[in-house]
């Protein structure tokens, strides 16, 4: 019914609203006030975190979810609405890593005899990922409507402050007085200095992030007008007091790359890129025995040392959850098991997005969400640089990248920003560095 709801109202805000504004409405209004989806039961304590709750990245017991419903419903009161934008879309190359991962599920499925296990997970796949997808290459390609999706993108971090300033103070209330028990409303909510907010999101390391990427879209528009900049303070204060430790480092990678002073050269990006995909190949390979290490020989125990007394141990616990379910993914690596529950018989399920991809749809489907999430922002950057609209964007939707390939919660604003990349064309550039050039803000268009 909620969802109904927002349907009638995406369709009258492109009545109302100048397209691309009325699409960044219903996007980022739907993903602030929505429920996340109709969780099935689970016992939770503070203790306990219920693993077969599953984040909304991947099809699996919850279809009907919000990162389904706000992508597809934006699209479809577009299509009735703005129809004629649709007749200007055109196939580009990294177009077809979208449709590959969207269809890959039944794929899979046909390959391995079963066609019909693969339908719903490839309606979710298009829904979510293809939806997002399809509004960036819509409404937010190039200088203009990268200024929008970063405006929007630091709105909603402002529309966040009066939920987290609540929260930091009373622990998370808001979605359960609004829509019933949050099976992550006890998932870290105890911080340093009062709780982390969880706000509409799937877990409060998703709200962290989200307000980190706020900040850094704010500070990008700081940059070039004046009245950002008191939102850009206030957004990273908020994202520090979140104290969601990992957002907040990628929040000071974002501001160090934004203020041009670093300068890194094309091939350092492509390096880094075979650098990342040799590292992953090899801890998905199972052939460095890391927790053997890290509890078995001197080396490993000085740096468990390290990190626990820093008292951050959440980075260790997550590769201990990956190590115990290796042997599992051994088995189908290159497919998947096909299935969103593959880890149930050792009862223990991975943390991050690509192991949760590897699980379900093997080293294929990974490297397709790597294609999708990281081709178009890198490209981006190659050519065009850090400094402007469209390299801001890039920077998020990179940010967000880093940040899933630890959580199982995304920034899903980010796949509206990798669809947008992958149809800007920029000319190309020796290095990530615009420092010579001269900076604008676009101007406003609908």
């Amino acid at each position: 019914m909620v969802y109904a709801g927002f349907a009638a109202v995406a369709v009258a805000l492109f009545v109302l609203r100048p397209a691309r504004e009325a699409a960044a409405w219903s996007y980022f209004g739907g993903w602030l006030i929505l429920p996340v989806a109709s969780y099935p039961s689970f016992i939770q304590s503070m203790d306990n975190t219920p693993i077969r709750i599953m984040g909304l990245v991947l099809p699996s017991n919850m279809m009907v979810s919000k990162a389904a419903a706000v992508a597809l419903l934006t699209c479809l009161a577009s299509l009735i609405v703005d129809f004629r934008r649709w007749a200007t879309l055109r196939l580009r190359p990294l177009d077809i890593a979208m449709v590959a991962w969207c269809a890959w599920p039944l794929v899979r499925a046909m390959a391995t005899g079963d066609p019909a296990a693969g339908l719903s997970p490839a309606a979710y796949l298009i829904a979510a990922w293809g939806g997002s997808w399809l509004l960036g290459k819509l409404y937010f390609v190039g200088k203009h409507g990268a200024a929008a999706l970063l405006s929007a993108i630091a709105w909603s971090g402002v529309a966040l402050l009066p939920v987290a300033l609540l929260e930091l103070v009373t622990g998370p209330i808001v979605y359960t007085s609004l829509y019933g028990r949050h099976p992550f409303s006890m998932d870290g909510i105890v911080r340093y200095i009062g709780y982390r907010p969880l706000a509409m999101f799937e877990d409060g390391n998703q709200y962290g992030v989200w307000m980190a990427m706020a900040a850094v879209a704010a500070l990008s528009l700081a940059r070039q007008e004046y009245r950002w900049r008191a939102a850009a303070i206030v957004l990273i204060v908020a994202s520090l007091v979140s104290q969601s430790v990992g957002a907040i480092i990628l929040l000071a990678i974002g501001v160090i790359a934004l203020s041009g002073r670093v300068r890194i050269p094309a091939r350092w990006w492509k390096t880094g890129a075979v650098a990342a995909g040799a590292g992953a190949a090899l801890y998905l390979s199972g052939l460095v025995p890391f927790e053997r290490i890290a509890r078995h020989t001197s080396v490993g125990a000085h740096i468990l040392a390290i990190v626990r007394g820093t008292g951050r141990g959440s980075v260790l616990w997550r590769v201990s959850q990956d190590q115990k379910v290796m042997p599992l993914i051994h088995q189908h690596l290159l497919i998947g098991w096909g299935r969103w529950d593959w880890w149930t018989p050792v009862g223990f399920r991975p943390w991050g997005v690509p192991m949760l991809v590897v699980g379900q749809f093997g080293l294929i489907g990974l490297a397709l969400v790597v294609a999708v999430m990281l081709i178009a922002p890198v490209l981006a950057l190659v050519r065009g640089g850090v400094l402007g609209m469209v390299g801001a964007v890039a920077i998020v939707a990179l940010l967000s990248a880093l940040d899933a390939a630890m959580n199982g919660f995304i920034f899903w604003p980010a796949i509206i920003a990798a669809g947008a990349l992958a149809s800007h064309r920029a000319e190309p550039t020796n290095a990530v560095d615009n420092r010579s050039r001269p900076l604008s803000m676009p101007r406003r268009s609908a």
